[in-house]
């Protein structure tokens, strides 16, 4: 066999592993994107009957009674008043700490670092312990009643957290492990492409039913 003959073969060979390892790589992507396809359509079924536990009652009773009482002309009515972004950031800040209280979070602190003006706010647990409440300043004065709930929706973020070590509201050990779950296989909201893996995850279920029953029964957009 001529040196030009093994050259040849040596190349396809070469050429075939990499069809090869491509085919493999393919089908690989091809099935985990079946099974998520799947996982997706269950958790949207398991979404439209997701309920809140009993324990959640008392939460969302201490809640609405603060807010109630906080915002008797409207939540809008209390920044209009402000005259500076200091006063409504400490105005929000106060908010945050008493829904916390509310809600039994200990260690709660609050910034308003740049946003994009798609990111309302987020929550990130300290480490060493207590959590951090990230607000985007902008609904300081754009929406003042979306501010509110996105305090409340990043508070049920910090609760579904502390659950998994100190489950101090007494949850289901079936719901902790469902949260725990979502946490550890959290997918963050980057695109329009994936809005919907993100929407459909079970902490970010939890967290806009929890601030929808808490806003049943009230109105604070007056």
């Amino acid at each position: 066999m001529g040196l030009i003959t093994l050259t040849v073969l040596g190349v396809v060979i070469v050429v075939s592993a990499a069809i090869a390892f491509v085919v493999e790589q393919y089908q690989a992507r091809k099935q985990a994107a079946e099974i998520a396809e799947q996982l997706r359509k269950s958790l949207g079924q398991y979404c439209k009957i997701y309920s809140l536990e009993e324990c959640d009652n008392v939460l969302i009773e201490k809640c609405r009674d603060y807010l109630l009482n906080k915002f008797p002309d409207g939540v809008a009515h209390e920044f209009v008043n402000l005259d500076t972004m200091e006063a409504r950031k400490q105005l929000a800040e106060d908010i945050v700490l008493e829904l916390a209280s509310c809600m039994n979070i200990e260690g709660v602190k609050v910034d308003f670092p740049p946003m994009s003006s798609n990111d309302y706010g987020c929550m990130k647990p300290i480490e060493g312990g207590g959590f951090q409440v990230c607000l985007n300043e902008a609904l300081l004065v754009a929406d003042p009643e979306q501010l509110v709930k996105t305090i409340c929706h990043e508070l049920r973020h910090a609760i579904q957290f502390q659950s998994f070590t100190d489950n101090r509201w007494g949850y289901s050990p079936s719901r902790v492990a469902q949260w725990l779950y979502s946490w550890n296989n959290y997918i963050p909201c980057t695109s329009v492409i994936n809005f919907e893996a993100y929407y459909s995850q079970i902490i970010e279920v939890d967290a806009r039913l929890f601030v929808d029953e808490l806003y049943k029964e009230i109105n604070l957009e007056k």
